[in-house]
């Protein structure tokens, strides 16, 4: 899903194979993610590249832990973020 036309999320769709709560929390979840073609994009959190697995249908995998969301960045993109009350953080991609 696109939010304008820098930020792509990639929600984790799947339910939990663990009945038991805590033991769910501690899995990954292989989220594929396909990326529009023409651009570089990095993950939000980690700030690394993503590449693309399949280079013919641009297709990516993430492996997202329960706390983790996929958000992915296009490149050359400027976020900006407030931090606190009276401060602005900028994330330039």
């Amino acid at each position: 899903m696109m939010i304008g036309d820098s930020i792509l999320l990639a929600p984790k769709l799947e339910e939990p194979k663990n009945e038991h709560f805590n033991e769910w929390m501690l899995e990954t979840t292989k989220v594929e993610v396909y990326l529009p073609h023409g651009h570089l994009w990095y993950d939000f959190n980690t700030k690394e590249q993503v590449v693309p697995t399949d280079k013919v249908n641009n297709k990516a995998i993430l492996y997202l832990d329960f706390f983790t969301q996929g958000i992915l960045v296009k490149g050359g993109s400027i976020i900006v973020s407030k931090l606190h009350k009276n401060q602005l953080s900028v994330l330039r991609m």
